[in-house]
């Protein structure tokens, strides 16, 4: 739907694959098109992981957010399912450093 949305934005063009793809499951069973592993587009490997953070911890209107520590557990338990696990591992490196470095 958000690509439909856009497609008519010239300027957005080569963003489109990385919203398109932003669903597709590691292990390939997402989609549209249920394509796995280093076939999705590298940066819509990354906004999947920063998507997934963010709605959970997040309030929504049906559901209070979760806690850090129960999106961490969730993103590392679907590493190479959901994820691509590098990413998952990087993104948490750098969440955990500027996590520090506000304290």
């Amino acid at each position: 739907m958000g690509v439909n949305i856009l497609k008519s934005i010239e300027f957005l063009d080569d963003i489109l694959p990385i919203i398109m793809y932003h669903h597709e499951r590691y292990i390939g069973n997402g989609y549209p098109d249920m394509i796995s592993g280093d076939s999705i587009p590298p940066f819509s490997r990354i906004i999947s992981v920063a998507d997934i953070y963010d709605a959970m911890t997040s309030n929504r209107p049906y559901r209070e957010k979760f806690l850090h520590e129960v999106t961490v557990e969730e993103m590392l338990r679907n590493k190479q399912i959901q994820f691509d696990g590098r990413i998952v591992d990087a993104f948490l490196k750098i969440e955990k450093s500027l996590n520090n470095d506000s304290k």
